[in-house]
């Protein structure tokens, strides 16, 4: 009887441990998606005024390019900083992976609520036959 206490807290633990990770980590990938969504966005506004610019000084015969590359390097930037946010964000995912045990995740439980071929396709574990998300990426199993 203590023994199956003793599984179960611990069980609960890790389960509060898994949510408690899993939700610092989602805070932290919103923050730095917000981020990003909000370089990528202004990237997306600089690069047709820069072809305008571009455009306007070709057309007057002007070859001094110079006045573009501080456009240039703004954007360069920008696009480095969006690569090191996308690196943090795998870090994070890593890190929790690291805290969690992903391996965990992917173990197939015994019994009968699984049957072979019952692989989530967008992330390879295995799932309960009567699922209808994937517990691992949340991908929609059934109609």
């Amino acid at each position: 009887m203590a023994d199956a206490f003793g599984k179960l807290k611990s069980s609960f633990n890790r389960s509060v441990t898994a949510v408690s990770v899993k939700t610092s980590g989602s805070l932290e990938k919103a923050k730095l998606k917000t981020q990003i969504d909000a370089l990528t966005s202004d990237v997306q506004r600089m690069m047709p005024a820069l072809g305008e610019a571009f455009y306007l000084m070709w057309q007057k015969g002007d070859t001094d390019y110079s006045k573009l590359y501080e456009h240039l390097e703004v954007i360069r930037q920008k696009k480095e900083e969006i690569v090191a946010l996308n690196a943090e964000c795998a870090a994070i995912d890593q890190r929790n992976n690291q805290i969690i045990g992903s391996a965990a995740e992917n173990v197939v439980p015994t019994g009968s609520a699984l049957v072979a071929g019952n692989i989530c396709p967008n992330c390879r574990s295995s799932y309960p036959e009567n699922a209808k998300f994937c517990r691992k990426c949340g991908y929609k199993l059934q109609g």
